[in-house]
C-alpha cells in the first residue's frame, strides 16, 4: 500500500517519495472534513474504502501533522465566508 502511516520511526532524516505523497494527500484531509461537516456526504467512508480510512485517521492523529491541519470548524466557516464573498460580486 503506497499511503503509510508517517508516524513510523525513522532512523534518517530523508524523505521518501511515499512519505511526499502522504503529506501531499494529507494536506486536503482537513478540507475533506469541512466538505463532510457541510455537505452531510461521508467522502471518507469506512465501509467504502476502508484503507483510505484508516490511512486519514492515522495521518490526522498523528502529533506531526495534528497541529498543522486546519481545525474542521475553522475551514467550515472560511468556507461558508468565502461563498457569502463571491455571491455578493
Amino acid at each position: 500500500m503506497v499511503l503509510r502511516n508517517v508516524a513510523r520511526e525513522k532512523t534518517s532524516s530523508a524523505v521518501t517519495s511515499s512519505d511526499s505523497f502522504d503529506i501531499a494527500l494529507g494536506s486536503f484531509l482537513g478540507w475533506l472534513r469541512a466538505t463532510e461537516k457541510m455537505t452531510d456526504i461521508k467522502i471518507l467512508d469506512k465501509s467504502q474504502a476502508p484503507g483510505i480510512f484508516r490511512w486519514a485517521h492515522k495521518f490526522g492523529s498523528n502529533a506531526t501533522v495534528k497541529d498543522v491541519i486546519p481545525e474542521t470548524e475553522k475551514l467550515v466557516e472560511f468556507a461558508k465566508m468565502f461563498a457569502l464573498r463571491a455571491k455578493a460580486q
